[in-house]
Protein backbone atom coordinates (compact mmCIF):
# COMPACT_ATOMS: atom_id res chain seq x y z
CA UNK A 1 0.00 0.00 0.00
CA UNK A 2 1.49 3.38 -1.19
CA UNK A 3 1.61 5.82 2.02
CA UNK A 4 -0.31 9.19 1.76
CA UNK A 5 1.22 12.51 2.59
CA UNK A 6 0.67 12.47 6.45
CA UNK A 7 2.36 8.87 6.46
CA UNK A 8 5.06 9.35 4.43
CA UNK A 9 5.87 12.45 7.06
CA UNK A 10 5.65 10.33 9.88
CA UNK A 11 7.72 7.46 8.13
CA UNK A 12 10.52 9.97 7.53
CA UNK A 13 10.43 11.36 11.37
CA UNK A 14 10.08 8.26 12.41
CA UNK A 15 13.59 7.27 10.64
CA UNK A 16 14.76 10.48 11.59
CA UNK A 17 14.31 10.03 15.35
CA UNK A 18 15.78 6.47 15.08
CA UNK A 19 19.06 8.14 13.56
CA UNK A 20 18.93 10.80 16.30
CA UNK A 21 18.39 7.83 18.77
CA UNK A 22 21.32 6.19 18.19
CA UNK A 23 23.60 9.59 17.46
CA UNK A 24 22.44 10.60 21.51
CA UNK A 25 23.42 6.67 22.76
CA UNK A 26 26.73 6.89 20.79
CA UNK A 27 30.16 6.87 22.36
CA UNK A 28 33.43 5.91 21.48
CA UNK A 29 34.84 3.12 24.24
CA UNK A 30 37.66 1.08 25.01
CA UNK A 31 37.32 -1.27 21.98
CA UNK A 32 36.49 1.38 19.52
CA UNK A 33 40.23 2.79 20.61
CA UNK A 34 41.92 -0.16 20.11
CA UNK A 35 41.10 -0.91 16.76
CA UNK A 36 41.74 2.84 15.68
CA UNK A 37 44.92 2.31 17.35
CA UNK A 38 45.73 -0.95 15.23
CA UNK A 39 44.48 0.67 12.27
CA UNK A 40 47.38 3.81 13.13
CA UNK A 41 49.84 1.39 12.96
CA UNK A 42 49.03 -0.09 9.88
CA UNK A 43 48.55 3.35 8.06
CA UNK A 44 52.02 4.30 10.22
CA UNK A 45 53.77 1.25 8.69
CA UNK A 46 52.33 0.19 5.85
CA UNK A 47 52.03 -3.39 7.06
CA UNK A 48 49.80 -5.38 9.74
CA UNK A 49 51.47 -6.18 13.06
CA UNK A 50 52.25 -9.89 13.53
CA UNK A 51 52.47 -9.30 17.03
CA UNK A 52 51.08 -7.42 20.08
CA UNK A 53 52.55 -4.00 19.53
CA UNK A 54 50.53 -2.24 22.47
CA UNK A 55 50.31 -4.12 26.12
CA UNK A 56 53.78 -5.40 28.02
CA UNK A 57 51.58 -8.19 29.78
CA UNK A 58 49.88 -10.09 26.75
CA UNK A 59 50.23 -13.88 25.52
CA UNK A 60 53.43 -13.98 23.02
CA UNK A 61 51.62 -15.27 20.19
CA UNK A 62 50.96 -13.78 16.86
CA UNK A 63 48.14 -11.50 16.62
CA UNK A 64 45.52 -11.14 13.60
CA UNK A 65 43.60 -8.31 12.87
CA UNK A 66 40.40 -9.80 12.34
CA UNK A 67 37.96 -6.44 11.40
CA UNK A 68 41.26 -5.02 8.89
CA UNK A 69 38.61 -2.88 6.88
CA UNK A 70 37.16 -1.11 10.08
CA UNK A 71 40.42 -0.42 11.89
CA UNK A 72 42.26 0.78 9.03
CA UNK A 73 39.40 2.75 7.59
CA UNK A 74 38.59 4.19 11.25
CA UNK A 75 41.86 5.05 11.78
CA UNK A 76 42.03 7.17 8.61
CA UNK A 77 38.61 8.65 8.89
CA UNK A 78 39.81 9.83 13.00
CA UNK A 79 43.03 11.05 11.77
CA UNK A 80 41.36 13.07 9.13
CA UNK A 81 38.18 14.48 10.21
CA UNK A 82 38.13 13.39 13.96
CA UNK A 83 37.00 11.43 16.38
CA UNK A 84 33.03 12.79 16.28
CA UNK A 85 33.42 11.55 12.04
CA UNK A 86 34.16 8.25 13.54
CA UNK A 87 31.05 8.59 15.34
CA UNK A 88 28.52 9.72 13.08
CA UNK A 89 30.00 6.73 10.59
CA UNK A 90 29.00 4.08 13.45
CA UNK A 91 25.66 5.49 13.43
CA UNK A 92 24.63 5.01 10.05
CA UNK A 93 24.40 1.47 9.79
CA UNK A 94 23.23 0.74 13.28
CA UNK A 95 19.96 3.16 12.79
CA UNK A 96 19.64 1.66 8.83
CA UNK A 97 19.58 -1.63 10.40
CA UNK A 98 16.42 -0.67 12.23
CA UNK A 99 15.10 1.32 9.10
CA UNK A 100 15.47 -1.34 6.97
CA UNK A 101 14.23 -3.54 9.11
CA UNK A 102 10.91 -1.74 9.20
CA UNK A 103 9.86 -0.51 6.43
CA UNK A 104 10.91 -3.79 4.21
CA UNK A 105 8.69 -6.16 5.48
CA UNK A 106 6.03 -3.44 7.14
CA UNK A 107 4.15 -2.58 3.62
CA UNK A 108 1.04 -1.21 5.11
CA UNK A 109 -0.03 1.37 7.68
CA UNK A 110 -0.98 -1.06 10.46
CA UNK A 111 1.88 -3.19 10.02
CA UNK A 112 4.07 -0.40 10.26
CA UNK A 113 2.28 1.20 13.35
CA UNK A 114 2.93 -1.67 14.88
CA UNK A 115 6.51 -2.77 14.21
CA UNK A 116 7.61 0.96 15.02
CA UNK A 117 7.94 0.64 18.75
CA UNK A 118 9.97 -2.44 18.27
CA UNK A 119 12.35 -0.51 15.52
CA UNK A 120 12.59 2.03 18.72
CA UNK A 121 13.07 -1.24 21.20
CA UNK A 122 15.96 -2.18 18.43
CA UNK A 123 17.90 0.77 19.49
CA UNK A 124 17.19 0.76 23.55
CA UNK A 125 18.60 -2.86 23.68
CA UNK A 126 22.03 -1.50 22.07
CA UNK A 127 21.85 1.88 23.98
CA UNK A 128 24.47 0.39 26.47
CA UNK A 129 26.73 -0.76 24.13
CA UNK A 130 26.54 1.88 21.01
CA UNK A 131 30.08 2.44 20.53
CA UNK A 132 32.05 3.73 17.33
CA UNK A 133 33.61 0.01 16.53
CA UNK A 134 33.20 -2.71 14.15
CA UNK A 135 30.23 -3.81 15.64
CA UNK A 136 28.00 -1.23 14.14
CA UNK A 137 28.59 -2.71 10.66
CA UNK A 138 27.91 -6.07 11.84
CA UNK A 139 24.68 -4.74 12.91
CA UNK A 140 23.62 -3.98 9.37
CA UNK A 141 25.12 -6.70 7.92
CA UNK A 142 22.75 -8.68 10.19
CA UNK A 143 19.52 -6.96 9.19
CA UNK A 144 20.55 -7.54 5.41
CA UNK A 145 21.13 -11.11 6.06
CA UNK A 146 17.39 -11.58 7.67
CA UNK A 147 15.87 -9.42 5.03
CA UNK A 148 17.80 -12.18 2.26
CA UNK A 149 16.83 -15.31 4.45
CA UNK A 150 13.37 -14.13 4.55
CA UNK A 151 13.24 -14.10 1.40
CA UNK A 152 14.49 -17.35 0.30
CA UNK A 153 11.83 -18.41 2.48
CA UNK A 154 9.46 -16.80 1.15
CA UNK A 155 10.41 -18.97 -2.17
CA UNK A 156 11.91 -15.75 -3.61
CA UNK A 157 15.18 -15.44 -5.76
CA UNK A 158 18.27 -14.12 -4.49
CA UNK A 159 21.08 -13.88 -6.33
CA UNK A 160 24.12 -15.88 -5.28
CA UNK A 161 26.44 -12.67 -6.05
CA UNK A 162 24.18 -11.83 -2.25
CA UNK A 163 25.80 -14.60 0.12
CA UNK A 164 29.37 -13.92 -1.25
CA UNK A 165 29.61 -10.08 -0.99
CA UNK A 166 28.12 -9.49 2.19
CA UNK A 167 29.76 -12.22 3.72
CA UNK A 168 33.02 -10.28 2.02
CA UNK A 169 32.62 -7.49 3.47
CA UNK A 170 31.50 -8.18 6.31
CA UNK A 171 34.43 -10.53 7.20
CA UNK A 172 36.68 -7.43 6.69
CA UNK A 173 34.50 -5.24 9.48
CA UNK A 174 33.59 -7.50 12.06
CA UNK A 175 33.82 -10.82 13.52
CA UNK A 176 30.11 -11.29 13.85
CA UNK A 177 30.32 -12.34 10.07
CA UNK A 178 30.12 -15.92 11.43
CA UNK A 179 26.05 -15.34 11.14
CA UNK A 180 26.36 -15.28 7.40
CA UNK A 181 26.66 -19.09 7.65
CA UNK A 182 25.01 -19.92 10.82
CA UNK A 183 21.92 -18.63 10.83
CA UNK A 184 20.74 -19.84 6.96
CA UNK A 185 21.79 -23.20 8.80
CA UNK A 186 19.10 -22.35 11.70
CA UNK A 187 16.90 -21.20 9.47
CA UNK A 188 16.87 -24.21 7.35
CA UNK A 189 16.88 -26.58 10.53
CA UNK A 190 13.55 -24.58 11.91
CA UNK A 191 11.98 -25.90 8.20
CA UNK A 192 12.01 -29.61 9.00
CA UNK A 193 8.91 -28.34 11.62
CA UNK A 194 6.95 -27.42 8.94
CA UNK A 195 5.39 -30.16 6.81
CA UNK A 196 6.33 -31.15 3.62
CA UNK A 197 4.13 -29.11 1.59
CA UNK A 198 4.36 -25.65 2.99
CA UNK A 199 8.27 -26.00 4.21
CA UNK A 200 10.43 -23.64 2.28
CA UNK A 201 13.58 -24.81 0.07
CA UNK A 202 16.04 -26.01 2.75
CA UNK A 203 18.90 -26.81 0.34
CA UNK A 204 18.77 -22.86 -0.55
CA UNK A 205 19.66 -22.05 2.75
CA UNK A 206 22.63 -24.55 3.24
CA UNK A 207 24.29 -23.26 -0.17
CA UNK A 208 23.43 -20.09 0.61
CA UNK A 209 25.15 -20.91 4.15
CA UNK A 210 28.05 -22.21 2.05
CA UNK A 211 28.62 -19.94 -0.45
CA UNK A 212 28.92 -17.09 2.68
CA UNK A 213 31.44 -19.10 4.16
CA UNK A 214 33.63 -18.54 0.84
CA UNK A 215 32.79 -14.84 0.64
CA UNK A 216 34.34 -14.49 4.26
CA UNK A 217 37.61 -15.94 2.90
CA UNK A 218 37.66 -13.32 1.12
CA UNK A 219 39.79 -11.58 3.60
CA UNK A 220 43.28 -10.49 4.25
CA UNK A 221 44.02 -13.38 6.32
CA UNK A 222 41.61 -15.74 4.63
CA UNK A 223 40.86 -19.27 6.36
CA UNK A 224 43.34 -18.10 9.24
CA UNK A 225 40.59 -15.71 10.05
CA UNK A 226 38.38 -18.68 11.07
CA UNK A 227 40.72 -19.76 13.09
CA UNK A 228 40.82 -16.69 14.90
CA UNK A 229 37.74 -16.03 15.39
CA UNK A 230 37.42 -19.65 16.95
CA UNK A 231 39.77 -19.23 19.45
CA UNK A 232 38.30 -15.99 20.55
CA UNK A 233 34.83 -17.76 20.99
CA UNK A 234 36.49 -20.42 22.79
CA UNK A 235 39.00 -17.91 25.06
CA UNK A 236 37.53 -18.28 28.66
CA UNK A 237 38.35 -14.41 28.91
CA UNK A 238 35.51 -13.57 26.56
CA UNK A 239 32.53 -15.46 28.37
CA UNK A 240 32.80 -13.02 31.48
CA UNK A 241 32.99 -10.01 28.99
CA UNK A 242 29.55 -8.27 29.78
CA UNK A 243 28.25 -7.96 26.70
CA UNK A 244 28.49 -12.11 27.00
CA UNK A 245 26.90 -12.75 29.80
CA UNK A 246 23.31 -12.89 31.09
CA UNK A 247 21.39 -9.62 30.77
CA UNK A 248 20.03 -7.72 33.82
CA UNK A 249 16.50 -9.07 34.35
CA UNK A 250 15.58 -6.58 36.30
CA UNK A 251 15.84 -3.63 33.58
CA UNK A 252 13.23 -3.44 31.72
CA UNK A 253 14.95 -3.37 28.50
CA UNK A 254 15.74 -7.00 28.65
CA UNK A 255 12.41 -8.01 29.62
CA UNK A 256 10.39 -6.09 26.75
CA UNK A 257 11.65 -8.52 24.32
CA UNK A 258 10.72 -11.62 26.16
CA UNK A 259 7.52 -9.84 26.09
CA UNK A 260 7.52 -9.46 22.60
CA UNK A 261 8.48 -13.00 22.04
CA UNK A 262 5.88 -14.24 24.55
CA UNK A 263 2.84 -12.06 21.88
CA UNK A 264 4.50 -13.41 18.94
CA UNK A 265 4.27 -16.75 20.26
CA UNK A 266 0.66 -16.49 21.29
CA UNK A 267 -0.57 -15.04 17.79
CA UNK A 268 1.69 -17.87 16.12
CA UNK A 269 -0.11 -20.69 17.80
CA UNK A 270 -3.87 -18.99 16.88
CA UNK A 271 -2.50 -18.95 13.20
CA UNK A 272 -0.29 -22.78 13.48
CA UNK A 273 -2.19 -23.14 9.79
CA UNK A 274 -0.40 -20.23 8.12
CA UNK A 275 2.72 -20.65 6.15
CA UNK A 276 6.11 -20.76 8.25
CA UNK A 277 4.38 -20.56 11.67
CA UNK A 278 5.82 -23.60 13.25
CA UNK A 279 9.41 -22.66 12.23
CA UNK A 280 8.43 -18.75 13.11
CA UNK A 281 7.82 -20.20 16.88
CA UNK A 282 11.02 -22.30 16.53
CA UNK A 283 13.60 -19.59 15.62
CA UNK A 284 12.01 -17.12 17.59
CA UNK A 285 12.75 -19.53 21.13
CA UNK A 286 15.80 -20.04 19.80
CA UNK A 287 16.74 -16.33 19.40
CA UNK A 288 15.01 -16.01 23.23
CA UNK A 289 17.14 -18.73 24.59
CA UNK A 290 20.54 -17.03 22.96
CA UNK A 291 19.63 -14.08 24.69
CA UNK A 292 19.44 -15.24 28.22
CA UNK A 293 22.83 -16.43 27.50
CA UNK A 294 24.31 -13.37 26.59
CA UNK A 295 22.68 -9.92 25.85
CA UNK A 296 24.91 -9.25 22.77
CA UNK A 297 22.31 -11.61 21.00
CA UNK A 298 19.34 -9.06 21.93
CA UNK A 299 19.41 -7.21 19.21
CA UNK A 300 19.35 -10.09 16.81
CA UNK A 301 15.99 -11.52 18.71
CA UNK A 302 14.64 -7.60 18.17
CA UNK A 303 15.33 -7.61 14.97
CA UNK A 304 13.25 -11.16 14.12
CA UNK A 305 10.88 -9.88 16.22
CA UNK A 306 10.38 -6.75 14.01
CA UNK A 307 9.78 -8.84 10.91
CA UNK A 308 7.40 -11.16 12.76
CA UNK A 309 5.41 -8.14 14.38
CA UNK A 310 5.41 -6.56 10.33
CA UNK A 311 4.38 -9.69 8.69
CA UNK A 312 1.78 -10.90 11.25
CA UNK A 313 0.07 -7.37 10.64
CA UNK A 314 0.06 -7.42 7.40
CA UNK A 315 -1.47 -11.14 7.58
CA UNK A 316 -4.51 -8.83 9.28
CA UNK A 317 -7.25 -7.02 7.63
CA UNK A 318 -5.66 -3.67 7.18
CA UNK A 319 -8.13 -0.51 6.55
CA UNK A 320 -7.62 2.61 5.15
CA UNK A 321 -6.56 6.01 7.03
CA UNK A 322 -9.23 8.07 8.04
CA UNK A 323 -9.09 11.53 8.58
CA UNK A 324 -8.93 11.94 12.33
CA UNK A 325 -5.59 9.35 11.91
CA UNK A 326 -4.04 11.10 9.47
CA UNK A 327 -4.09 14.32 11.67
CA UNK A 328 -2.44 11.70 14.17
CA UNK A 329 0.27 10.73 11.91
CA UNK A 330 1.16 14.18 11.32
CA UNK A 331 1.27 15.29 15.05
CA UNK A 332 3.13 12.30 15.86
CA UNK A 333 5.26 13.55 12.78
CA UNK A 334 5.84 16.79 14.39
CA UNK A 335 6.46 15.66 17.55
CA UNK A 336 9.06 12.74 16.61
CA UNK A 337 10.89 16.17 14.64
CA UNK A 338 11.35 17.98 17.51
CA UNK A 339 12.51 15.11 19.58
CA UNK A 340 15.11 14.39 16.87
CA UNK A 341 16.02 18.17 16.91
CA UNK A 342 16.30 17.84 20.76
CA UNK A 343 18.71 15.26 20.54
CA UNK A 344 21.02 16.69 17.66
CA UNK A 345 21.08 20.01 19.62
CA UNK A 346 23.30 18.37 21.97
CA UNK A 347 26.79 18.57 22.51
CA UNK A 348 29.31 15.09 21.59
CA UNK A 349 32.33 14.47 23.85
CA UNK A 350 33.47 11.38 22.23
CA UNK A 351 36.37 11.50 25.24
CA UNK A 352 33.48 12.13 27.85
CA UNK A 353 34.33 8.26 28.87
CA UNK A 354 38.43 8.23 29.21
CA UNK A 355 40.63 9.57 31.38
CA UNK A 356 42.16 12.16 28.56
CA UNK A 357 42.50 14.52 31.65
CA UNK A 358 45.09 12.12 33.59
CA UNK A 359 46.75 10.74 30.57
CA UNK A 360 47.70 14.10 30.06
CA UNK A 361 48.82 14.02 33.44
CA UNK A 362 51.18 11.48 33.30
CA UNK A 363 53.16 12.79 30.07
CA UNK A 364 53.00 16.25 31.78
CA UNK A 365 54.49 14.76 34.80
CA UNK A 366 56.84 12.16 33.67
CA UNK A 367 55.62 9.71 35.39
CA UNK A 368 57.09 6.20 34.82
CA UNK A 369 56.01 3.39 32.70
CA UNK A 370 54.43 -0.03 33.90
CA UNK A 371 51.14 2.17 34.23
CA UNK A 372 47.82 0.12 35.44
CA UNK A 373 44.56 1.05 34.06
CA UNK A 374 41.20 -0.37 33.87
CA UNK A 375 40.19 -3.27 31.40
CA UNK A 376 37.61 -1.19 29.94
CA UNK A 377 40.00 2.06 29.30
CA UNK A 378 43.35 0.26 28.25
CA UNK A 379 41.93 0.77 24.44
CA UNK A 380 42.18 4.37 24.96
CA UNK A 381 45.86 4.44 25.97
CA UNK A 382 46.82 2.66 23.16
CA UNK A 383 45.55 4.76 20.70
CA UNK A 384 46.85 7.61 22.56
CA UNK A 385 50.58 5.93 23.10
CA UNK A 386 50.15 4.20 19.93
CA UNK A 387 52.75 1.76 21.87
CA UNK A 388 55.54 4.39 22.66
CA UNK A 389 54.12 3.04 26.36
CA UNK A 390 53.07 0.01 27.12
CA UNK A 391 49.33 -0.52 28.63
CA UNK A 392 48.48 -2.98 31.02
CA UNK A 393 45.39 -4.76 29.39
CA UNK A 394 42.99 -3.86 27.36
CA UNK A 395 39.64 -5.06 25.64
CA UNK A 396 41.43 -7.88 22.95
CA UNK A 397 40.86 -10.53 26.03
CA UNK A 398 41.99 -13.41 24.33
CA UNK A 399 45.37 -12.03 24.62
CA UNK A 400 45.20 -11.86 28.34
CA UNK A 401 44.19 -15.54 29.35
CA UNK A 402 47.44 -15.95 30.32
CA UNK A 403 46.05 -14.88 34.01
CA UNK A 404 46.20 -11.15 33.16
CA UNK A 405 42.75 -11.15 32.88
CA UNK A 406 42.07 -12.48 36.20
CA UNK A 407 44.76 -10.34 38.12
CA UNK A 408 43.15 -7.40 36.23
CA UNK A 409 40.19 -7.84 37.60
CA UNK A 410 41.41 -8.43 41.13
CA UNK A 411 43.48 -5.10 40.87
CA UNK A 412 40.83 -3.26 40.31
CA UNK A 413 38.73 -4.36 43.36
CA UNK A 414 41.52 -4.45 45.15
CA UNK A 415 41.04 -7.85 46.29
CA UNK A 416 43.41 -9.68 49.03
CA UNK A 417 47.01 -9.94 47.24
CA UNK A 418 46.16 -6.68 45.18
CA UNK A 419 49.35 -5.46 46.62
CA UNK A 420 51.98 -8.20 45.73
CA UNK A 421 50.49 -8.07 41.97
CA UNK A 422 51.47 -4.25 41.99
CA UNK A 423 54.79 -6.08 42.84
CA UNK A 424 54.72 -9.09 40.29
CA UNK A 425 53.71 -6.66 37.55
CA UNK A 426 56.28 -3.79 38.38
CA UNK A 427 53.23 -1.54 38.37
CA UNK A 428 55.06 2.09 39.08
CA UNK A 429 52.26 4.42 38.36
CA UNK A 430 48.01 3.41 38.73
CA UNK A 431 45.59 4.93 36.67
CA UNK A 432 42.53 4.02 38.99
CA UNK A 433 38.80 5.08 38.66
CA UNK A 434 38.21 7.66 41.11
CA UNK A 435 36.49 6.60 44.25
CA UNK A 436 36.67 2.62 42.86
CA UNK A 437 37.86 0.38 45.60
CA UNK A 438 41.90 0.81 44.38
CA UNK A 439 41.54 4.57 44.50
CA UNK A 440 40.48 3.96 48.20
CA UNK A 441 43.02 0.99 48.55
CA UNK A 442 46.02 2.96 47.69
CA UNK A 443 44.63 6.51 49.18
CA UNK A 444 45.23 4.57 52.42
CA UNK A 445 48.68 2.82 51.09
CA UNK A 446 52.18 4.65 52.36
CA UNK A 447 54.07 3.03 49.41
CA UNK A 448 51.93 5.38 46.60
CA UNK A 449 51.26 8.98 46.29
CA UNK A 450 48.22 10.61 44.86
CA UNK A 451 49.30 12.86 42.14
CA UNK A 452 46.56 14.37 40.32
CA UNK A 453 42.91 13.59 40.41
CA UNK A 454 39.75 14.48 38.16
CA UNK A 455 36.01 13.61 37.88
CA UNK A 456 36.89 10.18 36.06
CA UNK A 457 40.18 9.02 37.81
CA UNK A 458 42.75 9.31 40.11
CA UNK A 459 46.50 8.77 39.33
CA UNK A 460 49.10 7.21 42.07
CA UNK A 461 53.08 6.50 41.97
CA UNK A 462 55.44 4.74 44.21
CA UNK A 463 56.53 6.64 46.36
Amino acid sequence: MRPGRAETAWIAAGCGLILTLVWHEMAVLGDGFWCIAAGDFVLRHHAFPDSDPFSFTSRHVPWLMDMPAFQIGGAWLAAHFGLLALMAACTLPIASAAAILWLTFARDTRARLLAFPVALLYVLVDADDLSARGQAFGDLGLAVLIILLVRLRRGRRVHPLWPLLLAGVWANFHPSFVLAAALPVAFASAEWLEPRSRRAPVTTLLVFAGLAVVGACLNPASLLLFVDIAELCGDPTTARVDLFTTPDFRRPQWLLPIAVALVLLVVLARRAKLERARADAALLIGFVLAECMARRYTTMLVAFEMVLVAEQAAASTSRSLTGRASVGLAGAAAVQALLSAGLLAERKDPLRDVPAESVQAIERLGLPDHVLSPYHWGGYLDWVWAGRRKTFIDGRGQLFSNGVFDDAQRLSAAAPGARMLLDIYEIRTVLSESRGPLDRALSKDDAWREVHRDRLAALYVRR
